[in-house]
């Protein structure tokens, strides 16, 4: 499994879970965590042994707040991976089921026609 930094990825016999775990700034996701959630889904797309993953967020009060706008305005570097924010939203190539296990609240936009987080 790749080696994360913003999520805690753990298997669970077929099942991949990952936590999204920046709860100090309500889990919004920054280039370097765009990124890594992108190898994280093409390492899950591409282990047969995983059949679902559950995405989820650290802490009690909220999912994800989405882009992580401070890191922009303070000069972050704000270009996402081929296949999307957070890795998914022009993923294509995705057969098995990600479910979204909102555990708080969940705030987001729109970017180029596609809904995000």
């Amino acid at each position: 499994m790749t080696e994360t930094e913003f999520c805690k990825v753990e298997q669970q016999d077929r099942v991949l879970l990952v936590t999204m775990k920046r709860p100090d700034v309500m889990n919004v996701v920054h280039a370097p965590m765009h990124h890594e959630m992108s190898r994280i889904w093409d390492d899950f797309a591409a282990d047969s042994d995983l059949w679902v993953a559950v995405l989820t967020g650290a802490g009690e009060r909220v999912f994800s707040a989405g882009n992580d706008l401070k890191y922009t305005a303070q000069g972050g570097k704000m270009k996402p991976p081929t296949t999307g924010f957070a890795g998914m939203i022009s993923r294509f190539d995705l057969e098995k089921p990600v479910i979204a296990a909102v555990n708080g609240v969940a705030m987001g936009g729109r970017v180029r026609n596609r809904a995000c987080l």
